[in-house]
Parts: C-alpha cells; structure tokens; sequence
C-alpha cells in the first residue's frame, strides 16, 4: 500500500456509516464505489472541457455562456468539495490523508473558486489549478501501473539533468536572442 492510500478502518472502533463510506469511496470493486468513481471521472472531464471552452474566444465573448461555465463550475467544484470532505471523514488518519498526494491534489481541485469568491480574483487566472483535477484520474482509473512507469520516467529524467540543464539552458539563451 503506497503511502498517499488511506488504510481501512478500524471497524471495531469506528462508526459503521464510515466504514460503509470507506468502501465506496476507496474500493472500486463494489458497484456502489464504480457509481462514484464513474461520477467523479464525469465531473472532472466537465470541468476541463469547461476551463478549456473558457479559453475560446467564441464563449468569451457571449456572457450566456460564461455565466453556464460558471454555474457549472461552482456545481464541480461543491461535488469536489464534498468527496473532500467525505474522503476525510472515513479514513483512519485524516490529517495523513490531506498531506498525502492525492489528498493535496483534492484540496487544489477545489480552492480556486473559493480564492476567487473571497479574494475577487478571477477565476481564469487560477486555470492552471483548476487543471490540475485531470490529476484526479489516475486515482479514480487506479493506475497503479502507470504510476510505476511513471516512476522510471522519474528516475530517468533524474539521471538525464545534467543534459536536461543544458538544453534548457541553449533554449532560453535562443529565445532571448530572438526576443
């Protein structure tokens, strides 16, 4: 078991309705938790399709549509929220499980639009956060063979830096020099 994967529940110790919780949101081999996996996996896709659709000048221009891409959003962004929540309600260790990978990538799925309602900065300049619930994926498909790949690739552009540097390096020298 990684070390961002919540472990089960104590059951003798904890209430029944989390450890009920725990099985639907953690284990996609019930029908109820491949509900919620394929539910999640719907509200994430929404809502990159939205953030991208917002790039596009056609929308932009036409507040019908923006005022549909925010409705939509604050929608995504309460489901989010409550599988937050919920996620942190029937794990063993919640204060694990928010520092964890997945659980940072949760929080960051969600802030946007709460930084946006309390501070006034728009939306659109926090896209790239709000990209970041396409992370969300590879929890809710359970890569765990990806992830491993995803590993090698780690470890090889660790190994390759030197050579990455440079290269970065001539690239930046030429855009300035075009620039």
């Amino acid at each position: 078991m990684s070390p961002s994967t919540p472990q089960q529940p104590d059951s003798s110790r904890r209430a029944q309705w989390r450890n009920d919780l725990y099985v639907v949101i953690f284990e996609a081999d019930t029908r109820a938790g491949q509900f919620f996996d394929v539910i999640l996996l719907i509200g994430i896709i929404l809502s990159v399709s939205a953030i991208a659709l917002e790039t596009v000048q056609y929308f932009e221009d036409r507040t019908a549509w923006m005022s549909a891409f925010w409705a939509l959003e604050w929608a995504l962004t309460l489901l989010f929220t409550g599988e937050y929540v919920a996620r942190l309600l029937c794990v063993h260790r919640p204060l694990r499980y928010a520092f964890s990978f997945f659980g940072i990538i949760d929080l960051l799925a969600c802030l946007p639009m709460y930084v946006t309602l309390f501070t006034g900065v728009k939306s659109g300049s926090l896209m790239i956060v709000r990209s970041i619930r396409l992370l969300r994926v590879f929890r809710i498909l359970k890569m765990m063979r990806m992830l491993r790949e995803a590993e090698d690739l780690k470890q090889a552009v660790w190994r390759s830096r030197e050579k990455i540097f440079v290269f970065l390096s001539v690239v930046m020298v030429a855009v300035t020099i075009s620039g």
